[in-house]
């Protein structure tokens, strides 16, 4: 059955089988899918494909997805913070696994050097798709394990960069060859040194493109107001990415995920997010179908002993590996096993690896498709929505003292104004459920509904309310009108909309967190002279505020980080002065340190 249609009505009939079966067995939906495709494969059934490759070639799109997507949650300044755990956790898996398998397949297997390192690449990757879909599955996210989980999948696949670029090197003036569709590739018959330098020269022409055309663009969009553009633009960059790396010869994937790493700061990310969630899950699916049809099962019959011996092999190097991480890291028994189960298969890059070292004559065709075979088997926020004068207050209270907020308004001007300021203030219809996932609603804790106009207001909170139930709702009522029909509908936190009410709302929402009474008046003190320091400043815009008072200083400057502050220390009258020369005009502003409390004249 090759028409379009009849594959894709058996897809979806084998998913819609197979997946609740799964689901019910507690076996998860990644293993419903590869049964299902196992099922309708060119081996079982034989109802799509005659060798399965015709189907991969139209599913791995998926992946491509999940990548970018992954690449957008990249956040530099998150991956800076964790930098240690992510590096240490990463490179210790990656380092032991390459370093054990290339000793192992150099004196054990009898391979020459690049053979035996190119396969411990393609082996020392873990499948992101199906470890992620399970972590997401199983509500282990966001508990210890997870994140280490997450830490040494995401060094995984910022390695597979390096690793693309290393493997032509391994064979001097070798030429590249052709298998399957990489026959598109304009290097076809070039020099292997080339592979290095266009992977180089097409990841830095993503980073230019991204950072300089694509954000300008996305802010035009967003002006434009007109959610379908977006979600086409939002396809057309994933496809067009997508083309590219398949022109040059590198996998789509690793382009997706270079280009999401490259817009993960972009205040647009999860408005992306959202409009390309709904097709990333349908066709991941899919492709984990296709993953299972495409196991050959002639050549497991055929070589059943070499293929177990190797997939035996290759699990118990690299959960070795990882139980030794478990154990310099202090897990406990159960995260050490969970932790092994999770990471010590192959995954989705390792397709990628291998087709590369086929192309460059490392591996033949013998050990290609063995290995083919064997890799076939084997954070509490708080959310935000609207950054009117109500919204900004509260996002001030919370940034001062790194409670975690995301931000999401329909202004793209706004967006773009508070974001040069240190806002963390996304672009999006926050009304969109995707939009709200994409933000982290499944795990915030608290969401402040602050939208203009009321009505959408009211849309909102409804939304919120039928589709994230565990959510702690924070209401702004335009009126008395508005407040009153809040508190019918059962809510209980509806707050009329004034500066001093935002401000008891940024209060509460610290004392929630843990704060004491004391400590959350003080923070809500400073942000009382928010009206008065900011008149200041924008009748003095070159103004530079001195703060002397250690702990006032670390609060201020986060809740006003568009404002200059300098620290200093006092005067023999407890006074910190700010001046200003305005030809002879002099203007001061005055910080006593007793009360906390800002002084202008």
């Amino acid at each position: 059955m090759n028409d379009f249609l009849g594959q894709a009505f058996i897809f979806l009939f084998s998913a819609v089988i197979c997946v609740p079966i799964s689901k019910k067995l507690g076996m998860g939906s990644v293993l419903g899918y590869l049964i299902a495709g196992v099922l309708i494969g060119p081996y079982v059934l034989k109802f799509v494909g005659n060798d399965g490759a015709d189907i991969m070639h139209a599913t791995e799109f998926g992946v491509v997805m999940m990548l970018f997507l992954v690449g957008l949650e990249l956040d530099p300044k998150e991956f800076w913070k964790m930098k240690n755990k992510i590096i240490n956790l990463g490179g210790m898996q990656i380092l032991g696994t390459v370093f054990i398998a290339t000793i192992i397949g150099v004196y054990g297997l009898k391979m020459n050097f690049p053979r035996a390192i190119s396969i411990a690449f393609a082996i020392t990757v873990s499948s992101t798709a199906i470890i992620m879909q399970t972590l997401n599955e199983k509500g282990l996210t966001k508990t210890g394990i997870g994140k280490s989980t997450f830490s040494v999948l995401l060094f995984q696949d910022i390695m597979v960069i390096p690793i693309l670029a290393i493997i032509p090197l391994l064979v001097g003036d070798s030429l590249i060859q052709s298998i399957g569709d990489d026959s598109k590739s304009l290097l076809v018959g070039g020099p292997a040194f080339m592979k290095t330098l266009v992977i180089v020269g097409a990841i830095t022409f993503i980073y230019v493109i991204a950072k300089y055309i694509l954000t300008p663009y996305f802010k035009y969009v967003g002006q434009l107001q007109v959610r379908e553009i977006y979600t086409s633009s939002a396809l057309l960059l994933v496809i067009g990415v997508s083309l590219l790396m398949q022109k040059v010869g590198i996998s789509p994937a690793l382009g997706a995920f270079i280009a999401g790493v490259v817009l993960a700061n972009n205040e647009y990310k999860h408005q992306l997010e959202s409009d390309i969630e709904p097709f990333k899950s349908l066709l991941l699916g899919i492709f984990f179908i296709a993953v299972g049809s495409t196991i050959n099962f002639k050549l497991i019959v055929e070589k059943p002993l070499m293929i177990l011996g190797l997939t035996i092999g290759i699990m118990a190097i690299k959960s070795f590996v990882l139980w030794i991480i478990g154990i310099k890291h202090k897990f406990n028994f159960d995260q050490k096993m969970l932790f092994v189960l999770l990471l010590s298969q192959v995954g989705e890059f390792a397709f990628v690896i291998l087709a590369l070292t086929r192309n460059l004559d490392i591996l033949n065709k013998q050990w290609y498709d063995l290995m083919l075979a064997t890799t076939a088997i084997t954070m509490e926020i708080v959310i935000i929505a609207g950054f009117g004068d109500f919204g900004n207050t509260i996002s001030r209270v919370l940034n001062s003292t790194d409670i975690k907020t995301i931000v999401l308004d329909n202004d793209s001007e706004r967006v773009e104004k508070m974001r040069k300021q240190g806002f963390n203030v996304f672009y999006g219809d926050a009304t969109n459920v995707n939009l709200l996932k994409s933000a982290g609603a499944d795990h915030a804790k608290y969401f402040v509904a602050a939208l203009d106009p009321p009505e959408i207001n009211q849309k909102l909170v409804h939304i919120v309310r039928k589709n994230f139930p565990n959510l702690e709702i924070i209401v702004r009522a335009k009126n008395r009108s508005y407040a009153y029909n809040y508190l019918k509908e059962g809510l209980n936190e509806v707050y009329r909309e004034s500066f001093f009410s935002s401000v008891y709302v940024g209060r509460q929402l610290l004392i929630k967190f843990g704060f004491s009474y004391e400590e959350a008046s003080k923070i809500g003190d400073v942000t009382m002279i928010a009206p008065v320091l900011k008149e200041f400043i924008e009748q003095n815009p070159n103004v530079e505020v001195y703060v002397a008072s250690r702990p006032f200083m670390g609060t201020i400057f986060k809740q006003f980080p568009e404002i200059k502050f300098i620290p200093v220390d006092l005067n023999k009258d407890g006074i910190a002065t700010a001046t200003l020369d305005k030809g002879r005009e002099e203007k001061k502003a005055l910080i006593n340190q007793e009360n906390e409390s800002l002084h202008l004249n």
